[in-house]
C-alpha cells in the first residue's frame, strides 16, 4: 500500500473503476465522512474502505510511518511497544526480508486484541506467538540468493489499547559488511528503504543510545529525502545505556535538528543498583525517568506514551494535508467511471448476475483464444527447435572437437564423389563384422591383462574406461575398415545420448509451464484481478 504509492500507477479498468466507484460514493456524497473527518479512527476508516481503489492501481497520497533503522537498533522494540504485545520475529540473522505494512485500529468496544493477515484470508488470530510464526515463515520465504523482496506483507492489528496508526516496518540497514550479507545486499535494502521514504510519508528514524548520531544510517537516509527534517521523528532507544546528562544531550541537540524532534523510549525493564548495594531492582520505563531528574525538563521528550500521542497526531495532520487532493482524485475517478459505465452499458443497471455472467464471458473468450494460439502445430515446432539444439550440443561434444572430424568429413566427401553410396549396405555389413572382431580382440587384450596384473604405479582400473574400438593405427591418409567401426560406435553414442535427453519429461513439463501461465495471466488480469 505505502510501497505502492512510489510506484507507477497501473492501469485502472472498468471493473477497477466499478469498485473504485463503490468504495467512494459514499465518502464523497454531501454530507458524508470525507467533509467531516476531524479524528484517526474516521482516517483510518476512510483508509481501509478506500483499500480497493488502491489495488485498483489508482494513485493516492495517503501517509504511513515509514520506520527505518539500523540494525541492532532497537525498532523491532519500539513497534512492540507502541503495540504493546511480541509479535515481530526474531533471529539471529537477518530475519526481516520483507516489508510489513502495519495497520493498529484502535477498537474501545472489543475484548482481547487480535491480528488478521488480509492477503493470506487469515482473520482474527488472537494467539501472537501464531502471529509471530507467521510473519517468520513469510520473510524466510524469500531465498537465500534474493534476501531481501520488495512484496510487502499486510498485517492488521485491533486492540483498545493501540492507536489507530498505518506503520511500515522495514529491513535494517547493514553498518558492516560480512560474507553473508554483502555490499550488493546493503544496497538493495537502501533502495528499498527509499522507495518508501518519499512524500507523503512520516519518517521514524530509530537510532540507539549507545551510537553516534553522526553514524545513524536512519538520520542520514532521513536527511537524503527530508532535508529540512520537516517530517521525520527522531527516537532514541536504549536511553539507559547512556548516562542521564548524554541521553538527555542527544534529545535536545542541535546538530542533527528535526522539526518534529527526538523522543527517548526504553523498551525493556532496566536493571539498576539500589543505593551502594550489591542488589539491583527491575524497573519499568517510567519509573526509570522518575528516578532521574535529568528527564524532568521541559524540552525533553520521553516515554513510549508520548511517542504514540506524537505519532497519531503527526499522521492526523498529514492525513488532514492530504485530503484536497484525495478529493480532487476521487472525484476525477468517479467521473471517469461514470462516463466508461455509460459508453459500455449504455445506462443500464449492472447487477451482480451480469456482471458474474459477462466476467465468464471474458473468461471463455481467453480460453479460446490461448486453445487457438497454441496447438499441435506449436507444440512439434518447439519440440523441434529443442531437439534441434539437442543435436547441436551432441555434435560439438562428439564430432566437432574429435581430431578426426576432418579426416572423416574428407572421407564421407570422397566417398560420395566415387558413387560408393550404391553399397552402403554392404558397406554396414563389413562395419559391423569389423567391430565385432575389433570388441573380440580388445576383450581378450583386456582378459590377458587383468592376469597379468596391474602395472608398478598404475590404478588397477586405468584403462577399462572405454571399450569401444578406439582409433587404429594407419598410416597417414588411409581410411580402414576400423575407421568405419569407430565412428559407428560415435554414432551409437550420439543416438544414445539423444534418446537419454528426456524429449518426454522436458515437453511434459513445457506444456503444463504454459498451460499454468496462462491461466495465472487470465485471473491477473481484469476483472479477476479485484476479487
Amino acid at each position: 500500500m505505502a510501497g505502492r504509492l512510489a510506484a507507477a500507477p497501473a492501469p485502472v479498468g472498468l471493473a477497477g473503476r466499478r469498485f473504485i466507484a463503490a468504495a467512494s460514493m459514499r465518502y464523497y456524497m454531501p454530507g458524508g465522512p470525507l467533509k467531516k473527518l476531524a479524528s484517526g479512527r474516521l482516517l483510518m476508516s476512510l483508509l481501509g474502505s478506500l483499500g480497493h481503489i488502491l489495488r485498483a492501481g489508482l494513485r493516492l497520497p495517503l501517509p504511513s510511518i515509514v520506520v527505518i533503522g539500523s540494525q541492532s537498533s532497537g525498532k523491532s522494540s519500539v513497534l512492540e511497544a507502541i503495540v504493546g504485545q511480541e509479535f515481530l520475529p526474531k533471529g539471529s540473522n537477518m530475519v526481516t526480508r520483507r516489508p510489513i505494512e502495519l495497520t493498529l485500529i484502535n477498537t474501545p468496544n472489543a475484548g482481547d486484541a487480535y491480528g488478521e493477515f488480509p492477503q493470506l484470508g487469515l482473520d482474527r488470530i488472537r494467539d501472537f506467538r501464531r502471529i509471530q510464526r507467521t510473519l517468520y515463515d513469510l520473510n524466510m520465504s524469500v531465498s537465500e540468493a534474493e534476501c531481501v523482496s520488495d512484496k510487502p506483507i499486510e498485517l492488521r492489528i485491533y486492540s483498545p489499547h493501540v492507536p489507530d496508526l498505518r506503520l511500515v516496518d522495514l529491513p535494517g540497514y547493514i553498518q558492516v559488511v560480512n560474507r553473508k550479507q554483502p555490499p550488493a545486499l546493503r544496497q538493495r535494502i537502501r533502495d528499498l528503504c527509499e522507495t518508501y521514504l518519499r512524500q507523503p510519508n512520516i519518517i521514524l528514524a530509530v537510532c540507539a543510545a549507545d551510537v553516534d548520531l553522526a553514524n545513524s544510517e536512519a538520520l542520514k537516509a532521513s536527511r537524503r529525502n527530508d532535508p529540512l527534517g520537516v517530517r521525520t521523528i527522531g527516537v532514541i532507544t536504549k536511553v539507559d545505556m547512556a548516562e542521564p546528562a548524554d541521553a538527555v544531550h542527544m534529545l535536545t541537540q542541535n546538530d542533527y535538528p528535526l522539526h518534529l524532534g527526538y523522543i527517548g523510549v526504553v523498551c525493556r525493564p532496566v536493571r539498576e543498583k539500589a543505593g551502594r548495594g550489591p542488589h539491583e531492582v527491575v524497573l519499568s520505563e517510567a519509573q526509570y525517568f522518575g528516578r532521574h531528574p535529568e528527564f524532568q525538563q521541559p524540552r525533553v521528550q520521553i516515554g513510549v506514551g508520548t511517542l504514540r500521542q506524537k505519532l497519531v497526531a503527526v499522521l492526523e495532520e498529514s492525513m488532514r494535508q492530504s485530503l484536497s487532493s484525495l478529493v480532487d482524485a476521487v472525484r476525477s475517478e468517479l467521473e471517469e467511471t461514470r462516463y466508461q459505465i455509460k459508453v459500455q452499458y449504455n445506462d443500464e443497471r449492472v447487477s451482480p448476475e451480469s456482471y458474474m455472467a459477462e466476467s465468464l464471458d471474458v473468461l471463455k473468450q481467453r480460453f479460446k483464444a490461448f486453445q487457438q494460439q497454441f496447438g499441435k502445430p506449436q507444440l512439434r515446432a518447439e519440440v523441434q527447435r529443442w531437439l534441434e539444439s539437442q543435436v547441436m550440443n551432441v555434435c560439438a561434444e562428439l564430432y566437432w572437437s574429435h581430431p578426426a572430424a576432418r579426416e572423416l568429413s574428407s572421407h564421407v566427401t570422397r566417398s560420395r564423389a566415387a558413387g560408393l553410396w550404391a553399397d552402403a549396405s554392404a558397406r554396414v555389413s563389413q562395419a559391423a563384422a569389423a567391430a565385432s572382431s575389433v570388441v573380440t580382440a580388445l576383450l581378450a587384450a583386456d582378459t590377458a591383462k587383468e592376469q597379468q596384473g596391474p602395472r608398478l604405479g598404475r590404478p588397477p582400473d586405468a584403462g577399462k574406461e572405454a571399450r569401444a574400438p578406439s582409433e587404429p593405427a594407419r598410416p597417414a591418409g588411409e581410411w580402414s575398415e576400423g575407421d568405419d567401426a569407430y565412428w559407428g560406435h560415435q554414432l551409437d553414442r550420439a543416438s544414445a545420448l539423444l534418446t537419454k535427453s528426456g524429449v518426454g519429461r522436458w515437453t511434459t513439463q513445457m506444456v503444463v509451464d504454459l498451460i499454468m501461465g496462462n491461466v495465472e495471466a487470465m485471473v491477473d488480469d481484469e476483472p479477476f484481478t479485484h476479487h
